[in-house]
Formats: structure tokens, sequence, C-alpha cells
């Protein structure tokens, strides 16, 4: 199969892996990239790109985004009618970043955005402003913890050096899916990056219960996040219920107690005057004593100096995954089938909680019908498992068990090898995975390993490629049955 233009003839999604470029095959990457095609009667397919990037830290980052933009290029003869960025996290935005010499030379229709991104809608101008603040202070709260172990190395007990060395590792991991601190000469933060791709194309904001018409003249499309419900916005984890952490003003105590300004009086003296929340006159008289024994070097490892530190740890999660919910969610029902293509970027639970509140109407023959994310999901024949499998950005009852389609099949763009042993992370998370499995009978694929096709009968055409994983949905009079044997390419 060629690898050049993308020219299905039934509804398609390419997942590309973003992977190594070896001889031997791809290594999937950390990162979202899907291009849909939909199928036109006298003119190229409807094509719309969702995402492109990959998690910092990955090997050759830019070299692997280059190769599949380029790919992308080809695959499209360089047009899109539709580009989407779901949110701003680097492993969904960093190929237009970093591959932007290409991607520039693309022509692209439109630019669809959620309604978070609107620079006219106050909530969303409010949002960005308290996230790019908060942002700005754990950097500040990074930074400060590596001047620290910099300057007190010596002075610190092991274990206190290697638990805050872990968490300052930990902290800049977090941080990096918002935006790295400096790529070099590819320094541009991602929301310039939304900015600069939107200038590509006329610009949509989507808003949930939008329903549109896709180019080809038939698929629509529905919106079902992100909420504007703040509440659900900031409903991250389910063990957090009610968390309303986002934001929120504990990262001001966390900035001013940082550290020192640069602009603190020099001297030990002027220093401790400078720290302390009254006036000196109200200072009682110093216990020299107790200073001594808790600068003692043989009692180091009582000592808390850097514990506020991982007070930042809480509010870095809880950004993730706040910027997480602030994800477009895109469901595209196919006419005839009425099969639905779920993607719901990496939305978490507040995400998802809030689409049994959204209904839409849409025309038909003979009036107009009313859809709810009930039937958009037992519809859903292709679910892009949202953030990579993660254990909360899946919701159980109100998400997957209510995919019912019995030909339901499953996309996961991970590399689980890199996320478990890099990072520490369980991608695909194990329980979510294994229902996944059984959900779809084994028809889950992904983009650091490929499927047996001898083993797993899917519905339509699935190619593994090494640059992607490929699957064409069933077309024709005859309706859509996982008993019908998988048409299979392999081509590596």
């Amino acid at each position: 199969m060629s690898t050049d233009r993308f020219l299905p003839k039934t509804v398609s999604v390419r997942m590309y892996r973003n992977g190594e470029v070896t001889p031997k095959g791809a290594l999937g990457g950390l990162g979202d990239c899907f291009l849909l095609a939909f199928p036109r009667p006298d003119t190229p397919p409807y094509y719309v790109l969702i995402d492109c990037g990959l998690f910092q830290g990955s090997t050759d980052t830019s070299k692997r985004l280059q190769h599949t933009m380029d790919l992308i290029g080809k695959a499209t003869g360089e047009h899109l009618d539709a580009v989407v960025l779901t949110h701003q996290h680097y492993d969904h935005l960093s190929g237009f970043k970093l591959a932007w010499s290409t991607f520039e030379k693309f022509t692209v229709d439109e630019v669809w955005l959620a309604w978070t991104e609107d620079p006219s809608d106050p909530l969303a101008k409010q949002l960005r402003s308290r996230r790019a603040q908060q942002v700005d202070a754990l950097r500040h709260i990074g930074q400060t913890l590596r001047l620290h172990l910099t300057k007190a190395r010596a002075a610190l007990d092991p274990r206190q050096l290697k638990r805050d060395e872990t968490f300052g590792a930990q902290l800049e991991a977090l941080l990096s899916f918002s935006d790295p601190v400096n790529d070099g000469k590819n320094s541009m933060p991602l929301a310039e990056v939304m900015q600069a791709v939107g200038q590509r194309g006329q610009v949509r904001y989507f808003k949930p219960g939008d329903t549109f018409v896709l180019g080809d003249g038939m698929t629509r499309g529905y919106v079902l996040g992100p909420p504007r419900n703040l509440a659900n916005l900031r409903r991250s984890d389910p063990s957090a219920d009610g968390s309303e952490v986002y934001l929120n003003s504990p990262l001001r105590a966390l900035v001013h107690t940082a550290a020192p300004d640069e602009a603190t009086p020099a001297g030990e003296e002027n220093q401790r005057e400078a720290e302390l929340p009254f006036g000196r006159h109200r200072l009682e008289r110093r216990i020299d004593h107790l200073y001594a024994s808790y600068g003692d070097p043989e009692r180091r490892w009582r000592r808390i100096d850097t514990d506020w530190y991982q007070a930042a740890g809480p509010l870095a999660l809880q950004l993730d995954g706040d910027t997480n919910n602030t994800s477009l969610v895109l469901a595209f029902e196919i006419p005839d089938s009425g099969a639905v293509l779920l993607f719901p970027g990496d939305a978490q639970v507040g995400n998802w909680l809030s689409w049994d509140s959204v209904q839409f109407t849409v025309p038909i023959s003979t009036g107009q019908r009313t859809v709810t994310a009930v039937d958009l999901l037992r519809q859903t024949m292709l679910y892009k498992v949202g953030h990579h499998g993660s254990h909360n950005a899946t919701l159980r009852e109100r998400g997957l068990e209510r995919m019912t389609h019995p030909d339901l099949v499953a996309m996961i763009p991970v590399d689980g090898k890199f996320a478990q042993q890099t990072k520490h992370w369980e991608m695909p998370y194990g329980d979510l995975y294994a229902r996944l499995l059984t959900r779809t009978s084994g028809r889950v694929l992904r983009a650091d390993q490929d499927v047996d096709l001898s083993k797993i009968a899917f519905p339509g055409q699935v190619t593994q490629h090494r640059d992607f994983v490929e699957y064409r949905l069933p077309g024709g009079p005859n309706p859509p049955s996982s008993k019908r044997r998988t048409r299979r390419d392999s081509t590596k």
C-alpha cells in the first residue's frame, strides 16, 4: 500500500505512530495525531487532522514529527479541509511547532477550536489568564527548587536529596505537558502555536450542543465538550469529588513563600528580617541552641527546609487535569449506518460527566430529531481512547459501558514502554485496557504494537504500516458485522 495519497472509498482513520523510523519498523510515540478521511464522489476526500504532537522527552522529537508531517502532506496533497486542535498540551500540538516549515506549506480551509480558546469569550479569557499565571508560578517553584538543590546539595541528607530531585523531575514532567520552558530555536509557546495555526484557515469556535455537517455533505459532527460549567471543568479525577483546586488561592501562597526575591537586601540579618511576617520589635529572643540543633549535620535528615515544595505537586496535577478537561470533544455520525466516531481529546471526568446535559436538535426529512450523548455513545463504532489510556480519561458507567455497538473498535495513541519505564505512568491503565479488550472483542489498535489480524476479526480493513495504523470502516449496502472476515494489509 502506498504511503502517498490517502484516497479511501469508505470513511477511514489513520493513527500516526510518531515513532522512531528504523529498518525494523516504527516505535509508537506518546502523542496524538489522527487523519480522518471522509470520501466524496467527484473530489478527494474531506480531510480532518486532529492534533499532531509527541510528548517532550521522547527521542528525536523534531525528526519524528517532521517525518509525520511530511507523510500527512503526501497523504492529503498538502490540503486539509479542517485542522482540529483539541487542547493546549505539548503531546497534541508540538508537531505544528516543530514541523512548522512543512505545515506552513499546506492549505487549510478551517481550524476548529474549543470555546475556551475564543478571545472574545469573557469566561475563556479569564480561564486562560489564570492558567498562565499558574503555569508561571509552578515554573518559578521548579526553578527555585533546582537553585536550592544546586547550592545546598552537599549539606542535604542523601534521602532528602533524592526525594527533592525526584519531585523536581516529576514537576517538570507534568509541566512539560503544558509547554516546555525552551525548545532552543523552537521556543514558541503553545498558545502562540494555536494562534499561528488559526491564521492558516477560518477559525471556528465550538461549544457543547453545536452541530455541523462536514464538507462531504453527509457526515454530521456533534460537539460534546468542553463544558462551560466551572465545576465540571475543574473536576479531573474521580477521587476528587467536588474539588475546585483549579487556579486556586494556595498557589499564591506558594509563590510568596517560594524563595527570597533577588531584590532582598544582602546579608543574613537583612534576609531574616525580610522574611518576618511582622516587625522586628515583635520578635522574641531567638533560641540559639534550637538553631544550632536544627543545623546539626548529624541530624540533617530531620530537616524540612524543602517540604513546602511538595504542595506544588497536587497543583501541577490539577492544572494538567483541568487543561485536559478543556478538550474539544467531537463525535462524527456517518450517514446510513449511523455509526459514530468519538474523539474526546484528553477529556477527563468532569468533561465526560457534562455530556448528559447536552442535547442536539438535527433536521430530518419528517422534521427534526433530538440526539443525546447516550445515543452517540451507543452508536460509537470507533473510540479514540482518551489520554493514552489513563485511568481517569474514560468513564465507566457513563462512558465505555454505554458503547454497546457490536463492532466497537478502539484506537490508543500510546507508547507503553516510554510511559511506564521512563515516566512511571501506567499507560494504558491495566483495568481499563482489559475492559477495552473485552468490550471490543480484542479490536484494540495501538500505536506501539500490532494486532495479530489472523486471530482478531475487524469489520472493514486494518492496515498496520510502520508509520501509522489505519482503519477503514465497512461500507456498502450491507450493515457492518464483525462476523465478516477482516481484509488485511500489514505493509511494513
